[in-house]
């Protein structure tokens, strides 16, 4: 059936739904007249689902969800549990949802259905997940909230949402975005190939909408899919006539190269980095504040091939555009100062790096309070100087400071880093008991936030590698580098760098081990994707070439 026919059917059920959310609404006043008094009611529904939907629900705490049907739920949380069927295939799911009688802007009130007497949730209601819990029976609690502050949060989405697309009708582009969110693309990308065709193909918001799909498929990893849509958009702002030095070009140029950079193809991201930044130069004062974020990009490509000296000189070029608009207290200069000091690390020189990141926590305590997070990210980068220089109580003295803080904050993730910098000092210095601990809990924490393929839990199994390697339980080790290349194998291009860095853990655990012809094998393959990707000078293939000269000589 053709995607227009499928939307024919949907548009004839449109007038049922009306009629039905109209009625709704009527409802709703004679509900709230009955309830003055109430300010918070409180809700509950059971339903059964599969484990990937669920997951995506765990990942997205403090994220909203919408409900793509009227929903009849529970006043009375003991009915609702017992109208919850058990599944030996799906989990068992029970929601207790938090209203605000305040908010009007979705009908909701007491019907009765086939017998069955609850509060009738709208159509298009949308929620904020508070959390996500599994209690002593086995059954996932999921807390929603409806209030005020989710109003604001799906305000500020939507304004996000027609800053970039423009007065584009959204009713497909809304769905599709329902059907993205719970994981569904296949459904997703009908709704916004639906939505393309229905619109002129020489319209400037067309092209926005192509920028916007393509983010879409951005963070979802399908990387050729999001490049071809920027590509439209490129071709429908020519085709709009549009000046070359338009600022859609840019936006657009910088989602390419920024698409390019997560691949690891970082030549293409430099080349259209720079195109972004010609463009911008042409319309904007060289000290212009957006150009900060161009010439950030580009410093992250030069770091990322080592190229530490061009990185500083886009990092300088940001501060110096910084101290021209901001005072020299404002929390933007700390996270340069900040970049500049990881830099200066890269390039062996404690010293330097410690002053800049000192300089940036003198300006985050002038202008930040003392428990914010970006003063735990400055005390972390401290400690990694510290790590480097082997003065490792100072080094866990400033992760403990920096975990201190994460520790007050609600989202946990943000110890994540903390414990993996703590376990790799306590590792150092042979405390591998406490180390494992630690990772364990990092891996526990991500676990809940991450899906079990993300590249945040791969650094963690690459972790446990280093220290079971370390501690000389290489069949350990194995096992988790071997975790590592899997997860890279599903979210990376074949060709990107880490994959590289894995086949090099693999090849100098076999190399711990004695078995030099399969150390070989995996040292050639971190070799030869290298020189796919990387500069020639990278040191990453001075290492490699190094470890086969020397596994060659072990062999002869």
């Amino acid at each position: 059936m053709k995607i227009s026919q499928n939307f024919d059917i949907l548009f004839k059920f449109c007038f049922v739904i009306v009629d039905i959310y109209n009625q709704l609404f009527e409802l709703h006043r004679q509900f709230l007249d009955q309830r003055k008094n109430e300010k918070i009611i409180t809700v509950y529904y059971g339903q059964n689902m599969n484990a990937d939907e669920l997951q995506r629900q765990k990942e997205n705490i403090g994220g909203l969800i919408s409900i793509n049907t009227f929903l009849l739920t529970r006043i009375d949380q003991t009915i609702a549990l017992e109208e919850l069927s058990y599944s030996n295939v799906l989990e068992s799911v029970f929601y207790e949802i938090e209203i605000d009688t305040s908010i009007t802007t979705k009908p909701y009130a007491n019907v009765t259905v086939e017998n069955k007497s609850g509060i009738l949730l709208s159509i298009g209601s949308v929620f904020r997940i508070e959390s996500v819990k599994m209690n002593q029976n086995g059954i996932w609690l999921v807390k929603l909230k409806w209030g005020n502050d989710v109003q604001m949060q799906l305000k500020h989405t939507l304004e996000l949402i027609k800053n970039k697309i423009g007065d584009i009708p959204t009713l497909f582009l809304t769905v599709g975005m329902l059907w993205d969110k719970v994981g569904d693309y296949s459904k997703s990308d009908m709704y916004y190939r639906a939505l393309i065709e229905n619109l002129p193909k020489d319209n400037m918001d067309t092209g926005k909408l192509h920028n916007f799909i393509g983010d879409l498929f951005c963070s979802r990893g399908d990387y050729s899919l999001a490049i071809s849509q920027h590509e439209r958009a490129i071709a429908i702002y020519k085709t709009s006539l549009l000046a070359p030095t338009h600022h859609l070009f840019a936006y657009t140029y910088g989602n390419i190269g920024l698409i390019h950079s997560q691949s690891g193809n970082y030549y293409a991201a430099l080349k259209y980095f720079n195109i972004t930044l010609d463009t911008l130069l042409k319309t904007l004062p060289p000290n212009h504040l957006d150009l900060t974020q161009t010439y950030s990009n580009i410093a992250q490509v030069y770091r990322n091939i080592c190229n530490y000296t061009l990185s500083l000189e886009n990092n300088k070029r940001i501060l110096e555009i910084q101290l021209a608009h901001f005072s020299p207290v404002h929390s933007s200069i700390a996270t340069t100062l900040n970049n500049i000091g990881s830099l200066f690390l890269h390039k062996s020189d404690g010293i330097t790096a410690l002053k800049y990141h000192r300089k940036a926590l003198m300006v985050q305590l002038k202008s930040l309070s003392h428990d914010h997070l970006s003063v735990a990210n400055t005390y972390n980068n401290m400690g990694l100087v510290y790590h480097f220089r082997k003065e490792y109580t100072k080094a866990l003295d400033n992760f403990n400071k920096a975990l201190d803080i994460q520790q007050k904050l609600t989202e946990p993730s943000n110890m994540g880093m903390t414990l993996i910098n703590i376990a790799m000092v306590q590792c150092e210095k042979r405390q591998f008991t406490l180390a494992l601990e630690n990772l364990e809990k990092t891996l526990g924490i991500y676990k809940k936030v991450y899906s079990l393929n993300h590249p945040t839990i791969a650094l963690v199994y690459d972790c446990f590698g280093s220290v079971y390697q370390i501690k000389g339980e290489f069949k350990m080790a194995l096992k988790m580098f071997e975790n590592v290349l899997k997860i890279q194998s599903q979210c990376f291009p074949n060709n990107h760098p880490d994959i590289g860095g894995t086949y090099n853990n693999l090849g100098g655990v076999h190399d711990d081990m004695g078995d030099y012809e399969r150390a070989l094998k995996y040292y050639y393959k971190a070799l030869v994707l290298a020189h796919e990707i990387l500069p020639q000078n990278h040191p990453d293939i001075e290492l490699y070439q190094h470890n086969i000269t020397e596994v060659k000589r072990k062999l002869a």
